[in-house]
């Protein structure tokens, strides 16, 4: 099994893609040339983060002395900001794999040659980050 997981900002067909990719380099990595997808699924995941409410204030006061006496007053204006929500998706994609050695079949449309793969793909995704599961 092998699987891509990413960030809030990467869009499904992306991670679809690195998914792909990944698995191409498992195969290779485990030393076999071509690998067949026997089951992929893409999970949505929601999500929400909120941000804090924030408060301000201002207070004005005066005050007067009369003999032994002070009088005075105060008055507190005050403003409430509230938070926000953000909803995202994140988004997890899995595969199932059979790696082999030799020549891809090519009456296979699940099949793909690893080196095939990470040659064509790889310039595109240099810097990706993967998960191993």
């Amino acid at each position: 099994m092998v699987s891509y997981r990413a960030n809030a900002y990467t869009d499904r067909q992306t991670v679809q893609s690195y998914l792909l990719y990944r698995c191409a380099q498992v195969t290779a990595g485990d030393g076999y040339d071509y690998f067949v997808l026997t089951s992929r699924d893409t999970d949505a995941r929601h999500g929400a983060v909120s941000t804090p409410s924030t408060y301000s204030s201002t207070t004005t006061a005066s005050a007067f002395a009369s003999g032994n006496s002070a009088f005075g007053n105060a008055q507190t204006f005050g403003t409430v900001n509230p938070g926000q929500t953000i909803t995202y998706t994140k988004y997890v994609a899995s595969a199932v794999i059979r790696m082999f050695k030799g020549k891809k079949p090519p009456d296979d449309p699940q099949a793909y040659d690893a080196h095939e793969v990470i040659e064509y793909m790889g310039p595109n995704i240099e810097g990706a980050e993967f998960e191993k599961q």
